[in-house]
């Protein structure tokens, strides 16, 4: 808490967005209360400043619903919602996830929507239709009726806006797949300093293309299932940066095809970091 209200000093953001895993639902103490409390606890910083504030949620935080649905992330966006600054909303439409959401940005006079942020839910695990994980099928990703809702939103958006395509930006919790475009192979002499790859990219070891893209400090966990999230940014052309949680230790920012794809280290201290 005191380093999100020294970040809050430091950048005095316009909006933040909590980047998902915001809370942990595997602990066994796990109860509403617990999951009340904590949402309370982690939004104060931000209701100190009365800041806008968004959401996007994670791969753990809903993990416990399985035995207590009260624990599903719907509920807890009621939670985030008691936040009078608080602007996420439920899903815009009937698809997948929960808290996928367009927030427009409007110009300063209030006429047009001059910026656009994407809330989107990437999902948390590879199940079997229930809610049983399937043991090393990996991550969840962005689903094709989410795809589909956000290239409706971003047409009815541009046209609103005489035809012009609103810049936008977008934040979700699992990386795309396309965040390795951001990486080489590492050669024998770099091993020292490279970082394995996750899933079926395992069997590689990778450093940054650029020094200058940030810190890499272990293989960005992206689903194996490509769903198309990517080209579908490209083919809508609104999407000027993408923003990711989940990976505790990479600070990396770097573009793929024209579109930042950038990483944030984890704001915990209870989590495993690199100790930094």
């Amino acid at each position: 808490l005191s380093l999100i209200r020294r970040c809050i000093e430091l950048a005095r953001p316009d909006l933040v967005v909590f980047g998902g895993d915001n809370i942990s639902g595997y602990w066994q103490e796990f109860t509403y209360e617990y999951m009340y409390n904590t949402i309370k606890k982690i939004v104060a910083p931000i209701a100190e400043k009365n800041i806008p504030l968004a959401i996007v949620f994670g791969n753990h935080d809903a993990e416990a619903q399985s035995k207590l649905p009260f624990l599903a992330k719907e509920n807890q966006i009621c939670i985030y919602a008691e936040y009078e600054n608080f602007r996420s909303t439920m899903n815009d439409e009937d698809v997948s996830g929960c808290a996928n959401c367009s927030l427009p940005v409007l110009s300063s006079d209030g006429s047009r929507t001059a910026w656009n942020i994407w809330c989107i839910d990437s999902g948390d695990y590879i199940r079997d239709g229930g809610f049983n994980i399937i043991k090393d099928a990996g991550y969840g990703y962005v689903k094709r009726d989410q795809i589909e809702w956000y290239e409706r939103r971003a047409a009815e958006l541009k046209a609103q806006n005489c035809g012009k395509t609103v810049p936008a930006l977008l934040f979700q919790h699992i990386p795309v797949l396309e965040e390795y475009e951001l990486m080489r192979k590492a050669k024998p002499w770099e091993m020292w300093k490279a970082v394995r790859g996750y899933g079926h990219l395992s069997k590689n070891w990778y450093v940054l293309k650029d020094k200058d893209n940030g810190y890499l400090a272990e293989g960005p966990c992206p689903p194996d299932v490509n769903s198309g999230q990517f080209e579908s940014w490209k083919k809508m052309g609104d999407v000027k940066g993408a923003f990711f949680g989940h990976d505790h230790m990479n600070n990396i920012a770097g573009e793929v095809d024209g579109i930042l794809l950038a990483q944030c280290k984890t704001s915990g201290f209870w989590a495993y970091t690199d100790g930094g």
